[in-house]
């Protein structure tokens, strides 16, 4: 590979730019890394100080500064492309053209300032295509293609606004498809722009909503509470909170947005305890296929047992997180998988559900760790090459996944 010249001293851009010995280390490493002069164990480190946050801000100030100095030149654009995976020519094209990149979030949008300093951003801050603990162990290993499909393999598009509403009678109502209003024994239901919402009235009736594998929806309550529903989810309440409790029943998972009432309590029922809730926001992941149930809550407060949350702690098997990555537990109603230290068969679990397919792994399952972002609007082929990126084997045949050894 061709190199290339900064054209100022390391040391000097040490004084420039960085005031602690991590951001110092950092450009030394990051400058090494860019002329082709890295040896395997900088590169471990590199690749490391990659996940911390502050590496983000100290890569902009950097390459900001170069920008303005001219030093950034032809040359650098052109060593920072040969530096990237095969997919990262058309991110670049994406990002000079101006057009919106929706593939693969990694960062704030305010980031991207320049397109060079985006392709920077994407090659080298935080690993823009989900760098692997196996990848930092072994930076030198050849990477492993995915294996040849046999047959074409028909595209699978990612999830979207699908539900099914039951009515009290049991009448099943498709909602993927409806414009109209509905009515449920006096109940007028309306249906705007993905979300479901009742009028008040002092009628009971029971509905459930449940989306399918491979869809989402929004539900307003009759008490104004808000509620998004994940795929493989549902949701079982009355068309009126009469009486002392508001009281829903769930299971997969749901992010609330609970009308505060303290005179009427709000109880969510899961498939192992009920949470007692006041007025808040909270995200609630329960499904079966995952080891625990764990809620996570945003804002005010809620009690599960003899356990009383606070805003930003999570509870899961039988235990109160006072640091859960909040982000991370919200990541889907926002558009996005974040996948940072997540295991593989996790994160595999989500795409599952979204995707509508199958996971099944040739051995045993692997135990490795996963970082970054990626956006819940991929097809699944472009997921699935991120994952090829980073040495996972795989066979696709229809909706049946197979992670190879």
């Amino acid at each position: 590979m061709p190199t290339f010249n900064f054209y100022v001293a390391a040391p000097i851009l040490n004084l420039l730019f960085f005031t602690n010995t991590m951001e110092a280390r950092f450009l030394a490493l990051l400058l090494k890394y860019l002329t082709d002069s890295i040896s395997p164990q900088d590169k471990n480190e590199l690749f490391i100080l990659m996940q911390k946050p502050e590496s983000a801000k100290t890569l902009e100030r950097f390459i900001d500064q170069k920008l303005q100095d001219g030093s950034y030149t032809d040359e650098v654009d052109e060593r920072l492309r040969e530096l990237s995976f095969s997919r990262i020519e058309a991110a670049i094209q994406e990002v000079k053209l101006s057009i919106p990149m929706h593939r693969v979030h990694f960062l704030r949008r305010g980031f991207l300032k320049y397109a060079a300093t985006a392709v920077a951003v994407i090659i080298l801050c935080g690993g823009a295509f989900l760098w692997f603990n196996k990848s930092i162990q072994q930076p030198s290993q050849t990477p492993v293609v995915n294996s040849v499909k046999a047959k074409p393999q028909e595209e699978i598009l990612p999830g979207g606004e699908k539900a099914v509403l039951t009515l009290s009678d049991g009448k099943r109502i498709s909602l993927g498809n409806v414009s109209e209003v509905l009515d449920d024994s006096g109940v007028e239901i309306r249906k705007t722009d993905g979300e479901l919402i009742y009028s008040r009235t002092d009628i009971v009736a029971f509905n459930t909503m449940t989306t399918p594998r491979g869809g989402e929806f929004r539900l307003t309550l009759p008490d104004g509470s808000k509620v998004w529903l994940n795929a493989a989810s549902s949701i079982t309440y009355p068309t009126a909170f009469t009486g002392g409790k508001r009281r829903i029943k769930i299971t997969g998972e749901l992010y609330l947005e609970v009308t505060k009432n303290a005179a009427k309590p709000f109880l969510v029922e899961t498939r192992t305890s009920t949470i007692s809730v006041i007025g808040t926001k909270l995200n609630i992941n329960d499904y079966e296929d995952e080891s625990d149930m764990r809620t996570t809550l945003i804002e005010g407060s809620v009690k599960i047992g003899s356990a009383t949350l606070k805003p930003g702690e999570a509870y899961s098997r039988g235990r109160i997180d006072a640091n859960p990555d909040i982000n991370q537990a919200i990541a889907w109603k926002n558009g996005v998988f974040n996948f940072h230290k997540m295991q593989l068969s996790t994160a595999l679990r989500q795409l599952a559900r979204w995707y509508d397919i199958k996971v099944l792994y040739e051995n045993e399952v692997p135990n490795f760790l996963i970082f970054g972002e990626i956006g819940r609007d991929l097809n699944l082929s472009q997921v699935l090459e991120i994952l090829s990126d980073m040495n996972v084997r795989y066979k696709m045949d229809g909706r049946v996944l197979t992670i190879l050894s």
